[in-house]
């Protein structure tokens, strides 16, 4: 079995670490980025390509552009045209749905296939484990913690930033904080206790959302309350709309 992300997913991880980075670099602050919830994406089709003697390349288009792919090893060699037929009702009955939904649902939409299909759907959902699991996809990329530990309030006060290197060293835990921000298509700025976590109540976030497709990521800066809002309010959101424009 081999499973892949095609290059462009890489690139757009790539390009999310260097954003925070930058981010952290211009703002000498922490600046974070949030890859977008892959099971958010929507289907746009799937493909059951034949690649040897008894293997077959299993095929998902997101929306968005995005591709999966396994390499499923069967039993017996299948005529393209049962795959082709095989794909027709996956895409039936898949095609426009999000991740999250047919994960939820494979089961309950496939089961009534027709017998000539049943052995090839029975394999997609056998595999469909291997080509649903986006979470190690779904990275949180952290920059310029180097910054935070020379700022006065840090300097002085060891344990608010041994606590906040802490936090944002459980990367799992920073994205789902950062995923619960309420943005409402605009730059959002909380303070202290605003921020909802006890390892940040000593700073200040900014943060914005962008987005691929039809799926959505944050990106911004963690820092000190005393940090100059105007400029890096104007910071997140250029780079937002660059993200945006990057990835149209």
């Amino acid at each position: 079995m081999h499973l892949e992300l095609e290059n462009d997913w890489l690139s757009v991880q790539e390009l999310l670490s260097h954003t925070a980075q930058i981010l952290g670099l211009v703002c000498r602050e922490v600046g974070v980025a949030l890859a977008p919830k892959l099971y958010d994406g929507r289907l746009e089709r799937v493909e059951l390509i034949p690649v040897a003697r008894r293997k077959v390349l299993l095929v998902l288009t997101l929306a968005s552009g995005m591709v999966r792919s396994i390499v499923a090893e069967l039993d017996a060699d299948i005529p393209k045209d049962r795959l082709d037929s095989a794909s027709w009702f996956l895409n039936e009955r898949l095609s426009g749905c999000s991740l999250r939904e047919i994960r939820g649902q494979l089961d309950e939409r496939l089961e009534d296939a027709p017998q000539s299909r049943r052995k090839i759907v029975q394999l997609f959902i056998q595999y469909s484990e291997y080509l649903f699991d986006f979470e190690e996809n779904e990275k949180t990329h952290i920059g310029g913690t180097t910054y935070i530990v020379s700022q006065p309030e840090f300097v002085t006060d060891y344990t608010k930033l041994s606590s906040l290197l802490q936090f944002l060293e459980h990367k799992r835990t920073v994205a789902h904080w950062l995923s619960e921000r309420h943005h409402d298509n605009r730059i959002a700025v909380t303070i202290g206790s605003e921020n909802g976590q006890r390892e940040v109540t000593s700073c200040s976030v900014v943060t914005s959302t962008y987005r691929i497709g039809d799926m959505t990521g944050v990106i911004g800066v963690i820092g000190p309350t005393r940090m100059p809002y105007a400029r890096l309010m104007s910071v997140v959101g250029y780079t937002a709309r660059y993200l945006n424009t990057k990835f149209a």
